[in-house]
């Protein structure tokens, strides 16, 4: 038992060290881009919470091309979110999913297979572009919930770029969801904000 233990932990060890690498390999004012929106995502969480169905009709910007829905039908969550941009009516491309959990809130992140939402391919250099377009610029049907949305994707942007990358090397098997991972909006501001701090204080000497 002793074993599992401390492998445990060094797995978990890793995969905190593999994630803050992964945000130090962004620049300081991409950085300052995803703490700002990290205080936006904080700032409309609540309303979040309180919101457990949207309309029939899919959220749609026509001046940014930006596209999503919420519904539910997986375990251990209440529901989740897929974000899409459309080029043309029958031309989108399926960006990511949020995963929220039973309260509400952001848990996690996955990608789909092409054949799930019927959806173009793409390249992984095209559809990580695609995520930056990602805007609702309206206030239908929910200011807050949009700006949420606005800033989970700036926030999260390393994590779904990875999520990217490794659905475009899973998408010819026969599995529905190609990339996961679990997410925390707490944490991945506290790393982003350490690691301003340690640029900042750096470049006094």
């Amino acid at each position: 038992m002793v074993w599992v233990f401390k492998l445990t932990f060094l797995l978990f060890f890793l995969f905190g060290m593999r994630n803050e690498e992964l945000l130090t390999s962004y620049s300081t004012a991409e950085l300052q881009e995803m703490a700002a929106a990290g205080q936006e995502v904080l700032k409309w969480e609540k309303c979040v919470a309180q919101m457990d169905h949207y309309p029939l009709e899919d959220v749609f910007d026509e001046k940014s091309r930006a596209q999503y829905y919420y519904h539910a039908h997986r375990r251990g969550e209440q529901g989740h979110f897929h974000l899409f941009l459309r080029e043309e009516e029958d031309d989108y491309a399926h960006l990511v999913a949020i995963s929220m959990d039973k309260k509400g809130r952001a848990q996690g992140l996955f990608t789909t297979n092409r054949w799930v939402t019927d959806e173009k391919n793409y390249p992984p250099a095209v559809r990580k572009e695609m995520v930056r377009h990602f805007h609702v610029g309206h206030d239908h049907p929910s200011h807050a919930i949009n700006q949420w949305l606005n800033a989970m994707v700036v926030l999260f942007r390393p994590q779904i770029d990875r999520l990217i990358e490794k659905r475009d090397k899973r998408r010819f098997l026969p599995i529905e969801i190609t990339s996961e991972t679990k997410i925390s909006v707490k944490a991945q501001l506290k790393k982003i904000q350490k690691i301003l701090e340690e640029r900042e204080l750096s470049s006094k000497f």
